[in-house]
This record gives structure tokens, C-alpha cells and sequence, in this order.
């Protein structure tokens, strides 16, 4: 009811939700697009309405997706705790670059002390890999409305963000924020043996929990598609209903036959699914 009788722009709500209001620009087959996005845990307005305005002008223009929008919001959220009680008066953040840089190496100091809270982590401090991606996402951040501080200062009756200089385009130095690490390979390889136990146990997914099984069919297939043609899991759960895209006739003579060209493997049809990673792409 609030969504359907607030006329307003909707980027100017406080929480986002895709499934209540269509207005919202998804990318088809959108992975994240029944999960809302909250603003109001960010209590300083202007940033805020600053990070609202990045967003929605990045989903209009096509430059972030759903899920990005998530990862700054999260991001920008940290930033909005630890700006708390240090006297920030508006985006500028420091009246000259000494301070702002200053300012920017006590977040990342922060963000490396910073315990995890909730998860199997819980007590340990923040994995380099989530220190960088929330300093480079605040970096992200303030890089865009620098580049359009004219704009978002008109779009937000906000005079503080043309105050914004280079300082602001760029926060941290070259090997400042941490590297995110590279996996070890042992045992990220599946051999012959190990593949071959896999598939002959699959049908316990689907079997009846009464009969010893699991009772997830969808699990079973889902894992073994994901075997047989190595597409990645997220892949595989957003598959349309009707995926297969047959191609030119190399049908059987007749039911039970070989292929017209000898080859009882041959391919029959192609399989469209999603690709998420790469925009574009057949």
C-alpha cells in the first residue's frame, strides 16, 4: 500500500523493492531480484540521498547492476557508522586533502580492526577480501558523484557535493587496499574417481527421505546438469522453462536408431541459460 500510493520518485524511498514496484530497472533474469534494498539504516541524509541518486542513475544507465546496488549500500553503511561522531559536516568530508586522506586511511584502519559479527566468523576480524571490497565501493562511490558533482548537487538540493575535488576521485594508493588472495588449487580439481562416486550417489538427492534419500529432486538435477556441462549453479537455477534451442536435423532414421551421420552422440540442441557474468554474450 505504501509503495502503490507514494507518487513520489521512486529512487527517494528509503527501501527499495523490486517485486512491489516495476519502475525499478532490473537486468532480465535479474539473480537478486526478489531481495529489496534498505537506505534507512544509513541515518546521515545527505549521504543518503547521495548513495540513492548514484544508484538509481546506475541502474538507469546501465553501469550497476541489482547486486552491485547491494554490495554499495552495504558498503556505504559502514561508512555511515564510522563517520559518526567525528564531526563531518557535509560530503567535502575534510576542508583541505591532507585531512581527507587522513580521514579515508582511519576507515580502512577501522575496517581492518572491524570484527565480523554474525557467521561462522563471528569475533574474527573482517577477510582482506571484505576490506577491500567495501573501501573500493565507498572509493567507487565517491568517485562517480565527484565526476558528477554539478549534477547530483542540482538532483539532490545539495550544495555540499560541489565542494568535491580530486581528493575525492581517488582515496587510496596503489597496494593500499588489500589483494584478494588466490585459492589454493588442491582439491578444487574433481578427479575421474571422485567424479564417478558423485554421479552414482546422485540419486539419493532425489530419492524419498522415507527410502533413505534426501527428497530434492530439484538438488539432483540441478547438480547433474551442473556436471554434465559446467555452468555454474546460478546458472542452472535460473534456467527458462523451455531452454533448448534445437539445432539443424540430425534426428534418427527411426525411434532407437543411431543418427543419420553414424554418431549416436551427437548433438541435438543447444542450451540457452544465463549468462550473469558477461553482458552480451550468446
Amino acid at each position: 500500500l505504501v509503495t502503490a500510493s507514494d507518487t513520489g520518485p521512486w529512487w527517494q524511498r528509503d527501501q527499495w523493492n523490486p517485486v512491489e514496484d516495476n519502475r525499478i530497472p532490473l537486468r532480465d533474469h535479474e539473480p537478486m531480484g526478489r531481495y529489496s534494498v534498505r537506505f534507512d539504516r544509513i541515518g546521515t541524509r545527505w549521504l543518503r540521498r547521495g548513495l540513492q541518486w548514484h544508484c538509481k542513475v546506475g541502474l538507469d544507465t546501465g553501469v550497476l547492476s541489482w547486486s552491485t546496488v547491494h554490495r554499495r549500500v552495504v558498503a556505504v553503511n559502514e561508512f555511515d557508522g564510522f563517520l559518526s561522531g567525528r564531526g563531518v559536516d557535509g560530503p567535502w568530508l575534510a576542508d583541505h586533502p591532507a585531512g581527507m586522506r587522513a580521514l579515508m586511511l582511519d576507515f580502512l584502519g577501522h575496517l581492518r580492526a572491524r570484527p565480523v559479527t554474525r557467521g561462522r566468523r563471528t569475533g574474527q576480524r573482517l577477510s582482506p577480501a571484505s576490506v577491500q571490497r567495501l573501501a573500493s565501493d565507498v572509493e567507487q562511490f565517491y568517485l562517480f558523484m565527484t565526476d558528477n558533482k554539478d549534477t547530483a548537487a542540482a538532483a539532490l538540493a545539495e550544495p555540499g557535493w560541489l565542494r568535491l575535488g580530486p581528493e575525492h576521485a581517488g582515496f587510496y594508493r596503489r597496494g593500499e587496499l588489500p589483494g584478494k588472495p588466490r585459492p589454493r588449487l588442491d582439491g578444487q580439481v574433481i578427479d575421474d574417481d571422485a567424479m564417478t562416486r558423485i554421479m552414482g550417489g546422485l540419486d539419493l538427492l532425489g530419492a524419498a527421505v522415507a527410502d533413505g534419500g534426501f527428497g530434492d529432486e530439484q538438488a539432483m538435477r540441478i547438480t547433474m546438469l551442473v556436471a554434465l556441462l559446467g555452468r555454474r549453479v546460478s546458472e542452472i537455477c535460473l534456467l527458462d522453462r523451455d531452454p533448448l534451442l534445437p539445432l539443424s536435423p540430425i534426428a534418427p532414421s527411426s525411434p532407437g536408431e543411431p543418427a543419420a551421420d553414424g554418431d549416436d552422440q551427437a548433438l541435438v540442441a543447444k542450451l540457452r541459460y544465463q549468462q550473469t557474468k558477461i553482458d552480451g554474450a550468446p
